[in-house]
């Protein structure tokens, strides 16, 4: 399995200058922040409704291990994700899943609630989470999607311990797919 981690930057190219939209539709920065064309390049994400989104899908080595092949430590994507937020609100997305037939642990949601409350305390800027789950076909076989309730349950676990908005996506299939597609273009669009 490969959980991605790091931060992309996602635009909205509204009004935005010939070939920024080539050059930046969605700019992997890796696992830090300094690697993103030297900062001066978040100007451009400015000037063109920016956004960074970290990808955050483990908060302890244990299910890091086990769902990831990792070449980052736990800490250094932490460590990237608060430099981001500190800079600028971002939005972090995270992957839940089954793996190897089981639901992500209770203890790991705990330790991401952590992570997230960690980075808010540390001056970090949130300005959502993501909860999803696997929306297509996974390269590897002993992954699948959460059913709808188990993702709720989660979601409502996070909203719980977390202050900030949270969105749920669910997987393909799911009667709630939809709905929540219509929700969030309705509040993408302001409605």
């Amino acid at each position: 399995m490969s959980a991605g981690y790091g931060l992309s930057v996602r635009l909205s190219l509204e009004g935005a200058a010939v070939g920024v939209e080539q050059a930046l539709l969605e700019y992997v920065v890796g696992t830090s922040m300094a690697r993103f064309a030297v900062r001066e390049g978040l100007a451009v994400l400015d000037q063109n409704n920016g956004e960074i989104w970290a990808k955050l899908d483990a908060c302890t080595d244990e299910y890091l291990q086990l769902i990831d092949r990792p070449n980052v430590s736990i800490e250094q994507v932490r460590e990237s994700i608060l430099d981001a937020a500190r800079r600028r609100p971002i939005v972090i997305q995270t992957l839940l899943m089954r793996a190897n037939s089981e639901s992500i642990p209770d203890r790991e949601v705990a330790a991401y609630c952590d992570r997230v409350n960690e980075i808010l305390a540390a001056g970090g800027q949130i300005k959502g989470l993501q909860l999803h789950t696997i929306a297509r076909k996974p390269a590897e076989p002993t992954v699948t999607a959460l059913a709808d309730d188990e993702l709720d349950r989660l979601a409502n676990f996070v909203r719980a311990r977390v202050r900030v908005p949270i969105e749920t996506f669910y997987g393909a299939g799911s009667e709630l797919t939809q709905r929540s597609r219509e929700r969030t273009m309705r509040s993408r669009n302001g409605r």
